[in-house]
């Protein structure tokens, strides 16, 4: 259990927000109990004013993991719910793909995606959730710190594990076969995955 117990990194660009850029995280979570809201990882503070992007699990009620993504000056999250499990399970370990793709769909908008796998199931890129983020809306760059297991300089702490969480930020996402090959059957993989031009 993380109880009082993240990990903490101060405010870098590399981990910005940045609407011209793919960026997201690649990652494995267990839960160890139902909370109402445990962060897995996050850049934000005060609120969703103040953030950059988050991966949580809102238990209790909808009991499913998000990929967030807000625009700094405003608070206006844009929530990403991956519906694929509805509700997920406690003791039970999680691929979690979240990411921001720059791609302009039409009008300035843009999307987001996020893709969660749980062992024992096969990797499915039909179940990507995808979210379009309207061109007012994109998300922007604050000067929030980097929290694993918590949010918000030390709240709703996560109530279980993290395992090879992987960020990438640059010209392009991640590919199906790059999350299916990171997933492995449910074994998982270290870095490096396939080849790749993730920056």
């Amino acid at each position: 259990r993380s109880s009082s117990m993240r990990l903490t990194h101060a405010d870098n660009a590399d981990f910005d927000n940045d609407n011209t850029k793919f960026f997201g995280w690649m990652m494995w979570v267990y839960l160890t109990a139902d909370d109402a809201t445990e962060f897995i990882v996050s850049k934000q503070n005060s609120g969703v004013t103040g953030a950059d992007w988050n991966i949580m699990y809102h238990g209790s009620v909808l009991q499913q993991f998000k990929w967030g993504v807000a625009k700094s000056s405003a608070a206006a999250e844009q929530a990403n719910w991956a519906t694929r499990y509805d509700p997920a399970l406690v003791d039970t370990w999680y691929m979690i793909a979240g990411w921001f793709d720059p791609t302009d769909v039409g009008s300035g908008s843009k999307n987001s995606y996020v893709n969660v796998t749980k062992v024992g199931d096969a990797f499915d890129a039909g179940t990507t959730d995808t979210l379009t983020i309207t061109s007012g809306n994109l998300p922007s760059a604050s000067a929030s710190g980097m929290e694993f297991g918590s949010v918000n300089g030390g709240s709703n702490y996560l109530d279980g594990r993290i395992d090879s969480a992987y960020w990438f930020k640059g010209t392009s996402g991640p590919s199906n076969d790059e999350i299916e090959d990171f997933y492995n059957g449910g074994n998982g993989k270290q870095y490096p995955f396939l080849p790749s031009n993730i920056s």
